[in-house]
Order: C-alpha cells, then sequence, then structure tokens
C-alpha cells in the first residue's frame, strides 16, 4: 500500500504541475490521506504502472479527484476510470472543476456532462457537473 500512495501521490503532483491553473506546492502523504477520507479510489495501471486514479464519494456519487499521468493522458484512461464509476454506483455522477482548467471543462463538455452549476472555491471559480 505505502508504494501505491507513493504512486498516487506522484500523480496528483505531476498532473496538477502539468496545468497552469492549479497552486504550486508537494503534499505529504498525511495530507493526502485526509484528502482522500472516506473516498473510494480505482487505480489505472498498465505494466505495473500506475497511470491514473479517480477517487469518489459513494454516497454522494461525487468525484472528488481525477488525475492521469501527463504523458498518459488523451488515451482514453479518464473515460474508463469514470465509467468504472458508472458500473459500481451507476447514474448520477457528479464533479467539480476549476473554470481555469480549460481542457478538464471542454474533456466533460465533450463527454456529456452537463455544468449546472458555477461556484467560487479556495481555488477560484469552479464548475459543477453532473453525468446523467
Amino acid at each position: 500500500m505505502n508504494s501505491d500512495l507513493e504512486s498516487l501521490i506522484d500523480v496528483y503532483h505531476r498532473a496538477r504541475q502539468a496545468e497552469s491553473c492549479f497552486a504550486k506546492g508537494e503534499l505529504s502523504r498525511r495530507k493526502f490521506a485526509s484528502l482522500v477520507k472516506g473516498e473510494m479510489i480505482f487505480v489505472y495501471e498498465q505494466q505495473e504502472l500506475i497511470s491514473g486514479f479517480i477517487s469518489i464519494y459513494p454516497s454522494a456519487r461525487f468525484i472528488h479527484h481525477l488525475y492521469i499521468l501527463p504523458e498518459y493522458q488523451n488515451r482514453g484512461i479518464g473515460t474508463k476510470l469514470i465509467d468504472h464509476c458508472v458500473n459500481i454506483f451507476g447514474l448520477p455522477l457528479s464533479l467539480k472543476s476549476l473554470a481555469a482548467n480549460e481542457r478538464a471543462c471542454l474533456y466533460y463538455e465533450s463527454n456529456n456532462w452537463i455544468n449546472e452549476d458555477i461556484g467560487h472555491g479556495v481555488d477560484g471559480i469552479y464548475h459543477h457537473y453532473w453525468l446523467r
């Protein structure tokens, strides 16, 4: 589990660093564990490498984290992880994405997610998307 935790933190950092909209900074193991407390985590692994993960609050069907290593993006991994959650939890699912993360917003909107709300959080303006 420790190696998986390190891999998850690595994916988290590298994916966020690749986008200019996220605050910079390192995340400790303890802080990461607190970020995903109460969530189920599913990983996408290829040749013993965790190249992406999704975490979801099962009772709310809310996807809290979806990160893919930059060099593995645009290969359908995010879609496979979301489909896995749909198969387990059903619809609807929801998530929030920073408005400044234009690539992510474009991805969700082109994959039938509906932007039903706009809010303002600690990191800025976000879109609240639903997949029904």
